[in-house]
């Protein structure tokens, strides 16, 4: 179905890879336990990293709920698509872009883990950053 005409379609496609459609040809049993148990222990990882590092700010708190909504999403269509699993993508930007054929086709959970770790780098390089340099001038 086409939204904005050369610009923006819904489609169906099942990316059986990763980001990219990686690892997509890898037997299917492998590449489902695989990518589950990473997006498991990748949420793992997360809380603590959270909690250890980033324990009183709302800004983070809301990358990590981005980015963790995001891998939950990707997981339960892995884990609902068995025994194939797959993740259902269906957003299709046509990007006019030099030397790029085709952007590949993404769903909300990219958007939220893509956005997520974006409020994270800018919340590492904005506060933090500003924190280095206030204890730096009062030392």
């Amino acid at each position: 179905m086409t939204l904005i005409p050369h610009v923006l379609h819904i489609v169906c496609v099942q990316n059986c890879g990763g980001v990219f459609g990686m690892l997509k040809h890898l037997p299917v049993v492998f590449r489902s336990l695989f990518f589950i148990v990473l997006t498991l222990a990748a949420l793992v990882a997360i809380f603590v990293f959270r909690r250890k590092y980033y324990p009183d700010s709302a800004f983070a708190a809301t990358a990590f709920g981005l980015i963790v909504a995001g891998a939950v999403g990707n997981v339960w269509d892995r884990i609902a698509t068995l025994p194939k699993s797959y993740v259902r993508d269906f957003i299709d930007v046509e990007l006019h872009l030099p030397g790029l054929q085709h952007w590949p086709t993404f769903n909300p959970a990219d958007v939220f883990i893509c956005v997520g770790v974006f409020m994270l780098l800018l919340h590492s390089f904005i506060v933090e950053g500003g924190k280095e340099r206030a204890e730096s001038e009062t030392s």
